[in-house]
C-alpha cells in the first residue's frame, strides 16, 4: 500500500468523504448517507461499544437512531492518513473526538477513538465500504451547558 500524495484528486475526494461523514453526524443530514456509503457497506464499533450494521439500508436506519438519542452530539475528525490499495480501493485511518449529552438521562460524555475505513470508488465517486470505530477513551461527565443555536 502506498500513502496517497496530498492534493491529488483521490486524496481530496477521500478527505472530503471523511469530512462529509462528520458533517452528516453533526448536522443530522441523514439524507446524505446514501451518497457516502456503498450499498454493501458495514459500520461497526468494536468492544466495548459492540455495534455492527451491515448494508446501506441498515446503516440508514440504525445510525440516525443511535445519534438521535443524543440531545447534542458533536464530532471532530483529524489526523487522517490515506493509503491506496488499488485505483479503486483505499484505506484511511482518522482520529475522532466526540462530545455529547443524552436526551433522556442528560448524561454527558466525551470520547476519543479512531476510524479505520475501507473505501471504494464507484462510478468515479469514493464511498465507504466499511467504517470500523475503535474506542480509546471514554468519560461520562456532567454537561451542564445550555444549547444555543443548535436545532437538533
Amino acid at each position: 500500500m502506498n500513502t496517497v500524495a496530498p492534493y491529488t484528486p483521490d486524496y481530496i475526494a477521500i478527505q472530503q468523504l471523511i469530512s462529509q461523514y462528520t458533517h452528516v453526524i453533526n448536522l443530522r443530514e441523514w439524507d446524505q448517507l446514501e451518497q457516502i456509503f456503498s450499498e454493501n457497506a458495514t459500520w461497526q464499533a468494536l468492544a466495548p461499544v459492540n455495534l455492527k450494521w451491515e448494508g446501506l439500508s441498515m446503516i440508514k436506519t440504525e445510525l440516525p437512531a443511535s445519534v438521535e438519542r443524543m440531545e447534542i452530539l458533536i464530532q471532530s475528525t483529524s489526523g487522517t492518513v490515506i493509503t491506496m490499495e488499488s485505483a479503486n480501493t483505499a484505506h484511511a485511518k482518522s482520529l475522532i473526538t466526540e462530545f455529547g449529552r443524552n436526551k433522556e438521562t442528560k448524561e454527558g460524555m466525551q470520547a476519543t477513538g479512531y476510524y479505520h475505513d475501507v473505501l471504494v470508488k464507484e462510478n468515479d465517486t469514493w464511498k465507504f465500504l466499511s467504517r470500523t470505530f475503535t474506542l480509546i477513551y471514554f468519560e461520562s461527565r456532567e454537561v451542564a451547558g445550555t444549547l444555543v443555536n443548535y436545532k437538533y
